[in-house]
């Protein structure tokens, strides 16, 4: 048998019987436990980290969606790895999801230009 045939039997074989594939776990992060009335909106998350002499910070920020589908907030948290992480929101009112990612971008830019960065 050619090695064609044999290649081709072996791609058969695993379509004819594929292998089960484990659903991953759902992310579950601090702000979606804390913010009961809203829920994240996944593509819109950023953690940033801070490492320099003693200091080792996290940042993250969230646009999360309120009870009505047009309302966004833009929420964050911080504090030192492994602490107690303070949180707070840059959107005290419902905005909408334009001005959200403005606040966002604004706010992951600012923390950027001081000196945080995406990968620990």
């Amino acid at each position: 048998m050619s090695l064609l045939s044999e290649s081709l039997e072996r791609h058969l074989r695993e379509l004819q019987n594929p292998t089960p594939v484990k659903p991953k776990a759902p992310v579950v992060t601090q702000v979606q436990a804390l913010d009961k009335d809203c829920k994240p909106v996944w593509n819109r998350s950023v953690m940033l980290y801070f490492c320099e002499g003693t200091s080792d910070k996290i940042y993250q920020i969230q646009i999360v969606q309120g009870l009505q589908t047009s309302d966004y907030f833009v929420k964050f948290q911080y504090g030192r790895r492994g602490g107690t992480y303070q949180q707070g929101t840059k959107t005290p009112y419902p905005v909408d999801i334009y001005e959200a990612e403005q606040i966002y971008q604004k706010l992951l830019h600012e923390k950027l230009a001081k000196g945080y960065v995406t990968q620990p």
